[in-house]
């Protein structure tokens, strides 16, 4: 069962979509969308990316990840209200970028 939330007020929807990667290992691949325009920001379905969590704090919301199997380091990426743009270890990036980058992530 997918799981959504919303964040900044509602303005923007993250919803954690399972897959089996294997007999009862599942992940919670995270897909970001502006909930108004249905405009989405990134969408991991599908991938190895686990969601740990998100964090709203202020104007800023942070999506952790865990790539499957898991024995790598947490990673998390970040927005900014009323931005299009997600930010990895201070560089930003739009959509198709960041799945490439993290594609590249061990």
């Amino acid at each position: 069962m997918e799981e959504v939330s919303t964040y900044f007020d509602g303005l923007l929807m993250v919803t954690a979509v399972p897959h089996e990667m294997r007999m009862s290992h599942w992940v919670y691949a995270p897909k970001v969308e502006e909930t108004a325009t249905g405009n989405v920001l990134l969408d991991l379905t599908g991938s190895l990316w686990d969601m740990v969590g998100a964090k709203e704090e202020g104007e800023i919301l942070t999506i952790s990840l865990r790539k499957y199997p898991g024995n790598s380091e947490e990673i998390s990426f970040s927005i900014r209200k009323g931005e299009r743009l997600l930010y990895l270890k201070g560089k930003a990036y739009e959509a198709s970028g960041l799945k490439t980058e993290l594609d590249a992530y061990r």
